[in-house]
């Protein structure tokens, strides 16, 4: 799943992350992580000398009379509404507002490959947007009495807040609401400033990322640092890329590539490119529960391979997860995945979705347990731990007294998968059972930089965080699922 662990900057917003633990000789090994913007540009730029902020007042001030020229510009235009691409007027707007703001505040990022994205200009003009209307309504609560309705878009009048009396009644036009107030009471905040200075900072890290092609490898002055991974010994990016949203659709109702959407393909190419040659992002992460998406990799993977030569099979750290599920329904569905990704083997393999008891019987084998088939109609039909495969075909290296676990080492033994883990959303009794067994390399679970937390909402420390030292202790990996955004929500 897509995610990210202590990263606050939007430039690394849509990848993965793992929380691992730094190679070090003493005994007190730390685990990687950056808590501000700043840190995050020392980290990745490698220089301390990228990490100076502009909090002028006039990035207020720029933002509101780009939120202004977009208004006028659009204000006499047809409405277009179209939802499959950026050409509505929404999206327009916003577009509109982040070129006018950025030609001022960071006019370098116009000029490079990254402004030709024009989803980046998107969120870029919406992130102004909110600044601004946040402020504006934080001004508007504990100045006056006036209500505003937070789920729409408020424009700023020509002079910007500041000119003007306080007026009551709002004009509504083209989804805006127009507020015209006295700001002599409102200087420009901190917060709105802070946030303005992200957006910029952003941009500006951006502006130094060269184009997504091979021969860019190693040119851009903005790398991922990599750290250890636990035992494992692999040495990984503390983002990485997940791919849970790399596909067409949900379900196994695509088998064949040729029914992939050509343009859907070539973005995931560019993404893998970009990933790759110009952040040096190397770990890939997906699972056969996630569609389509195994699928999709797998023909990108070989597209890439013989498109260059010096791109080798061991510069990547691929992984994939199959959930708990009767052993034999197991081994097909895990061959299934090693077809879709057309690889020889996998670096790591996660048991996908220990998060009950009866996934733990599954994977280590308990005869109350055996015909696990009878608890199939009580599973949500998105549950990993389900055959996603079932084709129903005899397996000659059936064993009907084996579990998830033999087949798994018997697959490490063929060299086929390098390191074993598992992910969870369970609650921390489980997981600590599960790390106590010895058999796993590696945990994907739910951690924050903001407090502790689970899925499930126990844990001694109100989360995760026992679980956390004692992988440390273990000496385990730890990839955080989705700490960025979902919070377990």
């Amino acid at each position: 799943m897509s995610s990210i662990y202590l990263i606050t900057s939007s430039v690394l917003r849509q990848a993965s992350v793992s929380f691992a633990k730094t190679t070090s000789s003493s005994s007190s090994s730390s685990y990687t992580s950056t808590t501000s913007t700043s840190t995050m540009s020392t980290l990745v730029t490698g220089s301390s000398t990228n990490t100076s902020t502009n909090t002028s007042p006039e990035l207020a001030q720029w933002a509101r009379q780009a939120i202004e020229s977009a208004q006028m510009e659009f204000k006499d235009k047809p409405e277009i509404v179209d939802p499959n691409t950026n050409s509505n007027t929404c999206n327009l707007k916003s577009i509109s507002i982040a070129r006018h703001f950025l030609s001022k505040a960071s006019p370098k990022f116009l000029t490079c490959p990254m402004a030709q994205d024009v989803d980046r200009l998107v969120k870029v003009g919406r992130s102004i947007a909110d600044l601004v209307r946040l402020d504006l309504e934080l001004y508007i609560d504990t100045d006056t009495d006036i209500d505003i309705d937070i789920d729409i878009d408020i424009d700023i009048d020509t002079a910007g807040i500041g000119a003007g009396d306080v007026d009551t009644t709002s004009d509504e036009e083209d989804g805006y609401v127009l507020v015209q107030k006295s700001h002599s009471n409102h200087t420009n905040t901190s917060t709105l400033l802070q946030g303005l200075a992200h957006v910029v900072e952003s941009c500006n890290i951006l502006s130094q990322i060269t184009p997504g092609t091979k021969t860019s490898g190693g040119k851009s002055p903005i790398k991922v640092p990599k750290v250890r991974f636990g035992k494992t010994e692999l040495q990984m990016p503390i983002v990485t890329l997940g791919t849970m949203r790399f596909q067409q659709t949900w379900g196994q109702s695509i088998n064949d590539i040729n029914e992939i959407n050509a343009r859907g393909q070539d973005n995931l190419l560019a993404i893998l490119r970009h990933s790759i040659y110009n952040l040096g992002m190397n770990h890939i992460e997906c699972a056969r529960a996630y569609g389509s998406s195994e699928l999709q990799l797998g023909a990108a993977l070989q597209q890439l391979f013989h498109e260059d030569e010096d791109l080798r099979r061991e510069d990547l750290i691929i992984q994939t997860k199959v959930g708990a599920m009767n052993p034999k329904d197991f081994r097909k569905t895990l061959e299934k995945s090693f077809e879709c990704l057309q690889v020889d083997y996998v670096d790591l393999f996660s048991v996908h979705g220990i998060n009950l008891e009866y996934h733990y019987d599954l994977v280590f084998g308990k005869d109350n347990n055996k015909d696990t088939n009878n608890n199939k109609d009580t599973k949500d039909k998105d549950d990993p731990n389900t055959n996603v495969n079932g084709d129903g075909e005899e397996n000659e290296n059936e064993n009907e007294n084996e579990n998830v676990m033999d087949i798994i080492k018997e697959y490490q033994q063929k060299g086929k998968i390098r390191h074993v883990g598992f992910s969870t959303h369970a609650q921390p009794w489980l997981i600590r059972k599960c790390i106590e067994t010895g058999a796993f390399d590696y945990a994907n679970l739910h951690y924050h930089a903001f407090g502790s937390y689970t899925a499930s909402g126990g844990g001694e420390f109100g989360g995760n965080r026992e679980i956390v030292r004692l992988l440390k202790e273990m000496d385990m990996g730890i990839f955080v699922i989705s700490p960025f955004d979902k919070g377990g929500r």
